[in-house]
């Protein structure tokens, strides 16, 4: 109703941010998160009006979450580059298609590989033990049943169409 609408603009669309409230209501905010009280600052974010609980929830969604997973990304990510533009290799895990040179798999798969200045190749220094050839081997045969039946179903659609085609002749 106009009423309603008319409320709304009061409390929300029709007023300026008050920044300095609002830094306050985001320290705040970031302070319960770091405490493990994201809940509780959810529920503050909620209490907010709809503008300023759009940007708080942005705010908190970062603050919430376990920390360790962004620095691990983004020190891994900074360390590779570092190894690259100083010349060294690095070892680590990349999806990777190996064509029998690998356990005798014949697709991409998860495998250690060298990353340099000069591209990605497989790490044939790593030696896997016995359990991890063994699930490497699965995932492998797993991965090719999938590419096996995805070929089938475009096959098949194919054939549908061609199907089709030769019946509306």
């Amino acid at each position: 109703t106009i009423d309603a609408l008319e409320k709304l603009k009061e409390e929300g669309l029709a007023r300026g941010w008050d920044l300095t409230a609002m830094r306050k209501q985001a320290y705040t905010i970031r302070e319960m998160a770091l405490r493990g009280d994201a809940l509780a600052a959810l529920s503050l974010v909620n209490r907010q009006p709809p503008d300023s609980r759009a940007a708080l929830r942005r705010y908190l969604s970062f603050f919430a979450g376990p920390v360790y997973p962004r620095i691990g990304i983004g020190e891994g990510v900074c360390s590779m580059i570092m190894k690259i533009l100083s010349g060294r290799d690095s070892i680590t895990a990349a999806q990777f298609a190996v064509n029998g040179e690998f356990f005798g798999i014949k697709n991409a798969i998860g495998v250690p590989v060298v990353v340099s200045g000069n591209g990605v190749r497989l790490a044939q220094s790593v030696k896997l033990a016995p359990v991890e050839i063994e699930w490497l081997t699965a995932a492998a045969e797993e991965a090719k049943s999938m590419y096996f039946a995805a070929e089938a179903s475009q096959l098949f659609h194919k054939l549908v169409k061609l199907k089709d085609r030769k019946s509306s002749q």
